[in-house]
């Protein structure tokens, strides 16, 4: 095994779910390397050994403002609760992570993406989760966004993004 990892043979080690969940993997190992900013009841918290702090501070009534549009993306029918994060960049449209999508998608060519099969033969539903940030109860009146349609996800070589189709019926402005 140690050898493995050293020669950066880790997949190997893996079963094939965990290979296709691997960006997952990946998100979490380097948490440590790149922690994320915390997000209490709309406001950043700023607490931890961040880079650019100064830059934060500068920007951060404007990013708090932001925040209202981010989300928790959430799964139904899936081994897992969450897979990361998107934010409402359209009425209709989120933005998320490429290694996020691919934890809920899957190819279905040539139409492009679909919803992977979860669990009891049900295709995963996906919700973005608004108001699921750290240490926050639940702000009443915040809608969940429904993922209706998997718009785009990026190739393995290309920015590591995903676009998502919701529901316009949430009340959001993005």
């Amino acid at each position: 095994v140690f050898e493995a990892v050293l020669r950066g043979n880790t997949e190997s080690l893996l079963s094939a779910e965990d290979q296709r969940l691997g960006a997952a993997y990946e998100a979490i190992i380097l948490a440590d390397l790149r922690p994320p900013y915390l997000i209490e009841n709309d406001k950043i918290v700023i607490a931890g050994n961040y880079d650019r702090v100064e830059l934060l501070e500068k920007h951060k009534a404007a990013l708090e403002e932001r925040c209202r549009n981010v989300g928790r993306v959430d799964l139904v029918d899936h081994r897992l609760e969450y897979a990361g994060t998107g934010w409402l960049i359209d009425e209709t449209v989120v933005v998320t992570n490429r290694h996020v999508a691919e934890v809920f998608a899957r190819p279905d060519w040539p139409s492009g993406w679909t919803f992977a099969d979860g669990r009891f033969a049900r295709e995963v539903e996906v919700r973005i989760d608004p108001y699921h940030q750290h240490n926050t109860r639940a702000a009443r009146g915040r809608p969940r966004l429904t993922i209706l349609e998997i718009l785009y996800v990026a190739g393995a070589r290309e920015p590591d993004i995903a676009l998502l189709l919701v529901d316009p019926d949430h009340g959001l402005e993005p």
